[in-house]
């Protein structure tokens, strides 16, 4: 595995197969580009968060009070 920061680019080689490639888009993430390909088909757009401000919104879902216990679960379910 290569990390190259500055590019925001991981390069992935292994004995066999092919070197595989992704990059860090802004808000669409990390894409992982087609094999053969170092670009991506599409145009990366900004998008607008419609989510509260996790500072304002209670843990563990927001950063208020971050430090308290996670939540009871059980089979999957809150308490």
């Amino acid at each position: 595995v290569d990390i190259d920061q500055k590019t925001r680019r991981v390069a992935v080689r292994a004995p066999g197969t092919p070197v595989r490639t992704a990059t860090y888009y802004g808000d669409q993430g990390c894409v992982i580009h087609a094999r053969g390909s170092e670009d991506i088909h599409f145009t990366p757009v900004d998008i607008t968060s419609k989510l509260p401000d996790p500072a304002t919104q209670p843990w563990p879902t927001g950063d208020l009070d971050r430090h308290g216990p996670l939540p009871l679960r059980t089979h999957g379910r809150s308490l």
